[in-house]
């Protein structure tokens, strides 16, 4: 933790930071020895001044590779807990064309043990992988359709989160270049990403539920039934079970969510490509 702080120090010094009010990237190639997250050093990627969260864009011939990164317990918290959403626009004007959701919230993923600072930190280690195993695709069968598929599947788009050194947690995502343009070739491809925690990135936010409705039972137990309203919390705040130890419940404070906004990427050509 305080290896990394001391890098975006430097970094800040001496005005290396790739922040999203750059006019345009250029993916890096994915080399093979990126395979493995591991083998991704602090130096490759670039630094979001504004969301404190390190990302690194690459693709080969077939995918894209976003790959994000952070030491930040409180930001990988919000990650885990509140769900994270990829928005990629092909057009390259910033909006929200095709969503890659991955990891669910807590909630969507129906998962009761918490990522919290209570439980065992190696055991999150150890099983991280094993509790995020689900990726929704928003708007990639037609406009605001919802498809749920296993975390590692045969459609191409895959996620994965891992620990490594340094307690730095590592999130990747994998899309098949033909998923986003139907004409597979890379040449002037240009797209932007928008990535953010929580339902922010909902179209359903306002709503409070799940966007996860593949069942039918989905709906019928969502927040309406059982939220705020319902159990008439607002008018019983003050005289709740805590009002024998002399306590007031008070709203849940509400983490911000993460935004990271990359407006312009272009796609490295194969000719151009690192040996």
């Amino acid at each position: 933790m305080k290896t990394q702080k001391l890098f975006i120090i430097l970094l800040i010094t001496f005005g290396f930071i790739g922040c999203s009010q750059q006019k345009q990237i250029t993916s890096s190639w994915q080399k093979e020895q990126y395979n493995d997250v591991k083998n991704i050093q602090i130096l490759d990627y670039q630094y979001d001044l504004n969301s404190k969260i390190f990302y690194f864009i690459t693709n080969d011939n077939e995918n894209i590779y976003i790959h994000l990164r952070t030491s930040e317990k409180t930001l990988q918290k919000r990650v885990i807990n509140n769900g994270f959403t990829v928005w990629i626009d092909t057009t390259a004007k910033n909006k929200k064309h095709l969503g890659v959701k991955f990891p669910l919230s807590k909630k969507e993923r129906n998962y009761k043990r918490s990522f919290s600072s209570n439980t065992n930190r190696d055991n999150n280690f150890m099983n991280i992988e094993d509790q995020v195993l689900d990726i929704e695709l928003l708007s990639f069968e037609g406009k605001k359709s919802s498809t749920l598929l296993p975390a590692i599947n045969t459609n191409g788009i895959k996620g994965n989160i891992k620990f490594i050194e340094d307690d730095a947690m590592v999130y990747r995502l994998i899309i098949p270049i033909n998923k986003i343009w139907k004409n597979a070739s890379t040449n002037n491809k240009l797209f932007s990403i928008n990535m953010v925690s929580g339902t922010a990135g909902n179209n359903n936010a306002k709503k409070n539920k799940p966007q996860v409705s593949l069942n039918s039972g989905g709906r019928g137990s969502g927040a309406r039934g059982t939220g705020a309203r319902g159990s008439g919390s607002r008018g019983s705040g003050k005289g709740s079970s805590n009002s024998k130890s002399g306590e007031v419940n008070s709203t849940p404070r509400i983490s911000p969510p993460i935004k990271i906004s990359v407006k312009k990427i272009k796609i490295l050509k194969n000719e151009n490509k690192e040996q």
